[in-house]
């Protein structure tokens, strides 16, 4: 292997619809993978079929199959284990590489070897279409998703500054991760099921610094039925998920990781209000539901164009009502 080897795991379940171009994609790199592992979930829609056909094409692709459906975070672990190079991408099934995706992210990674992943900039495909979304361009979204005015590296010192003004979108589909960096993070956390990416590459991103590469070399596709959106839009289910993520800060291994999100609450943005409801019950995290109110009251302003004053009265009002609610039926 290369020095600089990089691995891209598909993880699959029922895609066979998108495979050709998920993985045409994957060969068509313009810097070649140095690995593939593909692991397909206990699809029972012919994805065997597609994947067995690049596999007789291309020596470097390890194709791994589960019995049955195991879930996505068990084939990501099962597929982890048979990693052998120094950079790992995790990729799915219904997502598509752009042609420079590698040669790009490893370039910058080359550049800096310090840094624990490169990202780059979020670009969605709508649904079932050729249609794609780019979010830099959308004057509403764009200060959290335009990268343009960033260094290449961004050091956690950096990191840090630049996310106590904005969300920065580090999205898992977009990112090269150093294998080692990973590891020394714990991988991905079963517990936080469709959050345990974010939390891995935050926390990859927070102790080692990441590259960035301000342009799409990824697409990721929106549609409902995908593994975080369904979880996500069930409150009940996420609402254990976020429990879960604080209990998590609370242990000592991830004490540096609770003190940046402290400083920097825009992290838990993709959590909305639920995880304001979720904090207010919860003396001992109040040290990150303040200063993450402090914050959602700032989005609500320029996000709805309201006043501070207004701002605050709204959102103190929706989370009185939550509790009000809560404590009558407790």
């Amino acid at each position: 292997m290369p020095q600089n080897s990089v691995c891209i795991i598909l993880t699959n379940y029922n895609h066979a619809r998108y495979l050709p171009q998920s993985l045409g994609a994957i060969f068509a790199q313009t810097r070649p993978a140095d690995q593939v592992i593909v692991i397909d979930d206990g699809s029972s829609d012919g994805s065997s079929e597609v994947i067995e056909e690049f596999r007789r094409q291309h020596e470097n692709l390890l194709f791994l199959r589960n019995s049955s459906n195991r879930g996505a975070l068990f084939s990501i672990s099962r597929a982890l284990g048979a990693v052998k190079c120094k950079y790992v991408v995790w990729a799915a099934a219904d997502d598509r590489l752009l042609p420079n995706f590698l040669e790009k992210s490893l370039a910058a990674l080359d550049r800096h070897p310090q840094a624990g992943l490169c990202f780059s900039e979020v670009t969605q495909i709508k649904g079932d279409t050729e249609i794609t979304e780019r979010f830099a361009t959308n004057p509403d979204i764009a200060h959290i998703f335009d990268l343009s005015n960033l260094p290449e590296y961004m050091s956690p010192a950096v990191l840090r500054e630049r996310m106590r003004q904005n969300y920065l979108a580090i999205y898992g589909n977009s990112i090269v991760c150093r294998f080692d960096a990973l590891i020394n993070c714990d991988l991905f956390v079963p517990a936080l099921a469709w959050h345990s990416d974010l939390f891995a590459f935050y926390a990859v991103a927070i102790r080692y610094g990441a590259c960035v590469v301000p342009e799409t070399l990824a697409l990721i596709r929106a549609h409902e039925g995908s593994f975080s959106q369904g979880g996500m839009n069930d409150e009940r289910r996420q609402r254990q998920v976020l429990t879960t993520h604080l209990d998590l800060l609370r242990e000592r291994q991830w004490h540096d990781v609770r003190a940046f999100f402290r400083s920097c609450p825009c992290y838990f943005s993709p959590f909305g209000a639920l995880m304001l409801r979720v904090m207010l019950f919860r003396p001992r995290d109040w040290d990150l539901m303040f200063p993450y109110f402090l914050w959602k009251v700032r989005e609500y302003k320029r996000g709805r164009r309201l006043s501070w004053p207004v701002a605050m009265t709204r959102l103190m009002r929706d989370l009185t009502l939550f509790a009000i609610v809560k404590l009558r039926r407790s």
